[in-house]
């Protein structure tokens, strides 16, 4: 590390700081935007392509105490129900292509697994 102090600023005050992740691991003061004081990061935001729920939209959702179902929708028709045991917290999902409306209405006897196997 190259200096492991945090930096002073002008007004003599310490001020937050991060550290580098390449090998010189150095101290950096970060900045916050003047106008609403968020942090400011410089980064480019990218979609995950592999996310399965992409272009999926909230269909319903029920909760009985014990199982919460929650099934989303796209436009093509396809869906998917989220099942999750509440006592457990294990969540399972079943999929289709076709008819929403009639899967959901039967979502408790829909064939349920878990994430890796499903996709």
């Amino acid at each position: 590390m190259a200096d492991e102090r945090t930096k002073i600023d002008a007004n003599q005050t310490h001020t937050v700081a991060g550290i580098t992740y390449d090998v010189s691991e150095d101290i950096t003061n970060l900045t916050v935007n003047p106008v609403d004081k968020r942090l400011r990061v410089d980064a480019a935001i990218t979609s995950d392509t592999n996310n399965v729920f992409d272009n999926y939209g909230l269909y319903a959702w029920s909760d009985d105490g014990t199982t919460f179902y929650a099934c989303y929708q796209k436009t093509d028709a396809k869906w998917i129900i989220i099942k999750i045991v509440q006592s457990t917290g294990v969540t399972t999902y079943a999929t289709g292509d076709t008819d929403a409306s009639t899967n959901w209405t039967n979502k408790a006897s829909q064939t349920y697994e878990d994430f890796a196997t499903k996709f």
